[in-house]
């Protein structure tokens, strides 16, 4: 199965959007509250809904919507109206117990921390334990009890076989000190010491064979083990030669990086400052205004004198004018007072009168001939000061405005020059750092003939760290056998036992020990040697169960390693593969069978739960339960993942960001993210789809 589009119509706050999807990994991305939570919810409320109360968004009876999917070469359709699924769900989710799609197939990061289904019950036992591998603990600790109980730790050790030696070496002494009294008595127990003697060579001798049987099949099952420690050291060896990287050269690569970017970020961020600071000028020609910066200052200067002037100007126009009206004034009084006196001649009165009208005339041309020449100079000045100014506006791309817009636009002008002059040195002196840093970054990159040179060497230098983890371990495994892993398997061979022989001197034995009984034709002698008959055949018995209890724990053990290193379930084999690319090869999965409880190799160190870190716990869950899903679903149910990333430190992010894309490549994966570095290193994955949310 899987989903090629998500057609929401009415869920909680998302209304009218849909979704194409990728058969792959497909990233939904967006900010807190653009609707991840609700998208996904939605999708898992329609594939396997659930009753359970509380969901976020809050169900509404205006919820609809249509998930459209592929399965089985069909494309089909379920939707959503009201509470209701209408439509042909998909096959793989029929009967899908929805705390089990929420914990396993549909996680959000609560999900994802629920332990619960990994760590017991029939998840564990059908998918993460070797077949009866949850049993093997108990069963261990009771041979072991088994083995206490009938032979004994040490020979003062409470047991029934050191129980049954005490009491027969009291038997012997007594029966001795009867046996004594018959000559042919102490002849037949000769002869009964001889046969003992040799039964016990012929036993020995089987005893060996036993051993040696037992070396053989010890080497034989160390055989696979010894052939894959030989390809790793070969692959070890061709690594070797290959161009490798220290781990001081790992870190100066980082700095080098991080030392170009910072820079980088530095200069642009100041260059940024001076580009808005550029665009602020005028026709934004930063060379235009420095070519006529000579020219700003005294404009700029001239201003205050400039609005003098012209005060001065409009203040004259009024009382000049009237000043040039007064000798006119005064000959039209004169003329009045003229006509007005009584007794003189009308042509008296008549050239009295021009004589006043020709002075005020006369006077009023005198005054003003000698203010004309000064307010002409103040008008020039003017003129010529606003010509400057106009001059300079066009030269600096000002448009046509007011003679105060255009000195307001100048010195807006002369403020941006001030202010690139001020970040002049610090970009120059950025700028050259971001050279220096790139300077630096290339010639270290030189070494590994480029960045891909490094990334090839970084690669094998990881490479060779996994292999010499992997042989390390079976080094330790060949060790705990008994072998030498330096050394090439001994030639042993299979050796057969001559229990015939046993049996005849057994045989014999007992006949003589029949006849030391009728020797001591005693009632005493009689019990002694049939306490002694018990508690020989005691002894047999307590010795093949002790036999049977120490070849029992002997097998167990020999099955726990073999299991461990060969079979391992499927699922633990692709959880622990998703796990050490989550962590760089730095942890894997442990599957003892003689450990009750799921544990992690770290460090060379075994770590329970308890043991494991935040971060580590949210790479093991993720790990465990996307191979659960791969295995339950069969690569056909689509995996839904809200914000599980979130643990994990950046390193971490890009190994899970990797596995993920890995997983993509059988089952689909939805994964929802607010978190930038998520984001971007699922844009380098190959085949993911980014879908922004805002």
């Amino acid at each position: 199965m899987r989903i090629t589009s998500i057609k929401v119509e009415s869920f909680g706050r998302m209304k009218d959007r849909e979704f194409e999807l990728s058969p792959g990994l497909n990233v939904f991305y967006g900010p807190n509250e653009s609707g991840k939570t609700t998208l996904m919810e939605f999708a898992r409320h329609v594939l396997v809904p659930t009753t359970k109360r509380g969901q976020y968004p809050e169900r509404s009876k205006k919820d609809c919507g249509s998930i459209t999917y592929e399965e089985g070469g069909e494309t089909r359709e379920v939707r959503l109206e009201q509470n209701a699924r209408i439509g042909e769900a998909p096959r793989s989710l029929e009967s899908m117990d929805p705390s089990i799609y929420r914990s396993i197939f549909a996680m959000d990061a609560t999900g994802l921390n629920d332990s619960d289904p990994v760590s017991k019950g029939e998840i564990r036992s059908r998918f993460l334990t070797i077949p009866g591998g949850d049993s093997i603990p108990v069963v261990i600790v009771s041979i072991d009890q088994d083995v206490s109980d009938t032979i004994g730790k040490t020979n003062a050790s409470k047991s029934r076989l050191n129980d049954n030696s005490k009491e027969q070496e009291e038997l012997y002494r007594r029966i001795g000190e009867l046996r004594e009294k018959a000559e042919s008595y102490s002849q037949v127990k000769d002869r009964i010491g001889v046969l003992e003697a040799e039964l016990a060579k012929a036993e020995e001798a089987n005893r060996e064979a036993e051993r040696s049987n037992m070396q053989y099949a010890r080497i034989e099952s160390q055989r696979s083990a010894f052939d894959r420690l030989d390809t790793l050291r070969a692959r070890r060896s061709e690594l070797s030669k290959s161009q490798l990287l220290e781990r001081k050269d790992i870190e100066t690569h980082d700095v080098l990086v991080r030392s170009a970017s910072e820079a980088k970020s530095a200069f642009e961020a100041i260059d940024s400052s001076r580009s808005e600071l550029v665009a602020r000028l005028p026709s934004r020609d930063e060379q235009a205004a420095r070519r006529n910066r000579s020219r700003i200052r005294p404009v700029l200067d001239g201003r205050s004198e400039y609005e003098q002037r012209r005060s001065r100007t409009y203040s004259e126009v009024r009382p000049n004018t009237g000043k040039r009206l007064l000798p006119i004034v005064g000959a039209a009084a004169a003329i009045a007072a003229i006509m007005l006196i009584p007794g003189i001649d009308l042509w008296i009165r008549l050239i009295s009168s021009a004589a006043a009208a020709v002075a005020g005339v006369g006077i009023m041309f005198l005054t003003r001939d000698k203010e004309a020449p000064e307010r002409k100079a103040n008008e020039d000045w003017i003129c010529n000061y606003e010509n400057d100014v106009a001059s300079l506006s066009a030269s600096l791309g000002i448009p046509d405005q007011s003679i105060s817009g255009r000195l307001r636009a100048i010195s807006d002008v002369e403020s941006v020059l001030n202010g690139l002059d001020s970040l002049k040195d610090r970009w120059t002196e950025l700028y050259t750092a971001s050279m220096e840093n790139d300077r630096e970054l290339t010639i270290f990159l030189t070494r590994f003939r480029g960045e891909e040179g490094y990334r090839d060497a970084l690669l094998k230098t990881s490479e060779l760290r996994s292999v010499d983890d992997s042989i390390s371990i079976l080094r330790k495994s060949i060790a705990d056998s008994g072998l030498d892993p330096d050394r090439p398997l001994p030639a042993v061979s299979r050796v057969e036992t001559d229990k015939h022989r046993v049996s005849e001197l057994s045989s014999e034995i007992g006949s003589l020990k029949q006849r030391c009984e009728s020797i001591l034709d005693t009632e005493e002698l009689d019990s002694l040697i049939d306490r002694m008959c018990v508690l020989r055949q005691e002894k047999l018995r307590i010795l093949r169960e002790g036999a049977v209890s120490i070849l029992s724990a002997a097998i167990v053990r020999e099955a726990c390693s073999q299991q461990y290193l060969n079979v391992r379930p499927g699922v633990m084999s692709t959880a622990d593969r998703y796990l050490r690319m989550m962590t760089s090869d730095t942890c894997s999965l442990d599957t003892d069978p003689r450990r009750s409880e799921l544990s992690v190799i770290s460090d060379g160190m075994t770590k329970n739960s308890k043991q494991w870190s935040t971060g580590l716990r949210a790479q093991i869950m993720l790990s465990l339960k996307l191979a659960i899903a791969r295995e339950m679903g069969n690569g056909d149910v689509p995996v839904i993942l809200d914000d599980v990333l979130l643990p994990f430190d950046s390193e971490r992010k890009l190994g899970a960001c990797n596995a993920l894309s890995l997983i993509s490549e059988d089952m689909q994966v939805l994964l929802f993210t607010c978190d930038d570095r998520v984001a971007d290193a699922c844009k380098d994955l190959k085949g993911a789809l980014i879908i922004p949310m805002s």
